[in-house]
């Protein structure tokens, strides 16, 4: 008797062909992985007792005033949602919900925009209204650490007209002052070029502006002949609005390419290998890409990016960079699935009904009804929390070095979690090009010790899945009883 230790390195690869893979992970589903091994993601649970009637939200913020946790959805409306409280209709006159949506904090008040529409702002949870002064279209907008309101693709000061690459700075302090003078920090800067401004972000004390085709720095000088500085880094730019993350001093970002990358102050953008890049592209239609956007999910180190795949005109898909995992494992860790998520905001302050090994990460979804707000990726929750269909499959191996024809006997499970049993298929052949015969599905649980599986045959592929389940799943390294047959 000899086993066989199933120990695939973390991380999928559906890139290469299944034998090139061999000894890897070649397919999953809302599966990530965690220190080595491969666990299904969290569900999601009802974040608020309160029903709000909200539609074709693209952008949560999650804020705190005066101790109390308020959780802002751009739209077809505007909403002020208090956890089991109260959701208020705060759309101002002038909205314009299609397209993406800008959310930021001023201190306690909220911004918002609809990019290419004006700047509004609400007080104390009070309906928005129209921040007059500010440039009349904008695309995107920041506030920065020296308390001034950036907007980026807006109108020129003195002709004002809309330009694509116009950056427009209010004055420190002030909501209302956008007219640069010898006696203020306001500023207006026209950047390099033909490409639209796509999309910005803070990063430190900096401010990191996408076109569609090229990365910008800016830099506060305190000048007030030149209060704002930007230059040129790099030739990549951003494919849509929302389509980056920050993880520390670190962007991550997808171009107009699809391709990712990571940039850092004071280094070239780099691009990230992408082992599942393949499949992705010709599922991500182009005609969607603008919706593409991203988190960082922080408890695991993660930046996933969520997109419209199989024709869809709403988000259907993601996949996932595991930076702490790659990190560790030396090689780059992705991993992707089917999830329906319209808009994510993560705020690690946010109070959770549930245990200290979730995260506080806040979504808003549909499921062909009206919207709600949800906890997401929360493991085990029960109700509304159950588990989404998830799976993982190993790319065809030998288990015997010498390629030999094998019995499979049974199995030594290795799982973890508190759920309801998975199933595991085997798939065996004899050579590359047959078709495999299919043992299975085989349940599984916990409790399982051995599970007979007999068949045989050189070439193995193996399938664990379920349905979606209220629990939660790791998998180990399983052991597989083998009898070598000697055929070759």
């Amino acid at each position: 008797m000899s086993y066989f230790a199933l120990a695939a390195p973390p991380g999928i690869v559906s890139d290469d062909t299944t034998f090139a893979s061999k000894g890897r992970w070649a397919d999953g589903n809302n599966v990530r992985f965690y220190q080595g091994l491969p666990q299904t993601i969290g569900g999601n649970v009802n974040a608020t007792s309160v029903i709000a009637t909200f539609a074709d939200v693209t952008k949560l913020l999650v804020y705190t005033v005066s101790g109390t946790t308020n959780i802002a959805c751009a739209g077809q409306t505007l909403t002020r949602n208090v956890l089991d409280v109260s959701s208020t209709d705060i759309t101002p006159a002038a909205w314009t919900g299609g397209g993406r949506h800008s959310l930021v904090m001023w201190g306690d008040v909220l911004l918002a925009s609809n990019s290419g529409g004006k700047l509004f702002q609400s007080i104390a949870g009070a309906r928005a209204t129209h921040v007059t002064q500010a440039p009349a279209n904008i695309t995107t907008l920041l506030v920065t650490g020296t308390r001034q309101v950036m907007a980026l693709g807006c109108n020129e000061v003195v002709s004002g007209t809309f330009n694509s690459r116009c950056i427009r700075i209010s004055h420190t302090e002030s909501l209302t002052d956008w007219t640069p003078s010898s006696s203020n920090l306001s500023d207006e800067v026209i950047l390099e070029g033909q490409e639209p401004i796509v999309g910005a972000t803070l990063l430190g004390e900096h401010v990191v502006v996408w076109t569609s085709g090229a990365l910008y720095l800016g830099s506060f000088t305190g000048d007030p002949s030149q209060p704002w500085r930007f230059g040129k880094v790099a030739d990549v730019g951003l494919v849509a609005l929302d389509a980056f993350a920050v993880r520390g001093a670190t962007a991550y970002f997808m171009a107009p390419d699809l391709r990712v990358y990571a940039y850092s102050i004071g280094q070239e953008p780099a691009q990230i290998p992408c082992p599942i890049s393949r499949e992705f592209m010709q599922d991500c239609g182009p005609e969607q890409r603008s919706n593409i956007f991203a988190f960082h999910n922080s408890k695991f180190g993660e930046v996933w990016f969520f997109y419209a795949g199989n024709g869809n005109s709403f988000p259907t898909s993601y996949i996932a960079f595991a930076v702490s995992e790659t990190a560790a494992a030396q090689r780059p860790v992705w991993f992707k699935g089917l999830l329906g998520i319209d808009a994510i905001a993560e705020d690690p302050l946010l109070a959770t009904p549930f245990s200290a090994s979730e995260t506080s990460l806040v979504t808003l979804q549909s499921t062909g009804g009206p919207y709600g707000l949800f906890r997401f990726d929360c493991a085990g929750a029960g109700g509304q929390g159950a588990q989404p269909f998830w799976h993982i499959t190993t790319a065809d191996q030998y288990f015997d070095e010498s390629q030999k024809r094998v019995l499979i006997r049974s199995v030594l499970p290795d799982l973890e979690g508190n759920g309801p049993a998975a199933t595991m298929h085997l798939y065996v052949r004899g050579r590359p090009h047959e078709t495999p015969l299919e043992k299975g599905p085989l349940g599984l649980n916990y409790q399982t010790e051995k599970k007979g599986c007999r068949c045989s045959g050189k070439i193995v592929s193996v399938k664990f899945s379920a349905a979606g389940t209220d629990g939660f799943v790791r998998l180990g390294k399983p052991l597989f009883d083998v009898v070598p047959l000697g055929e070759r």
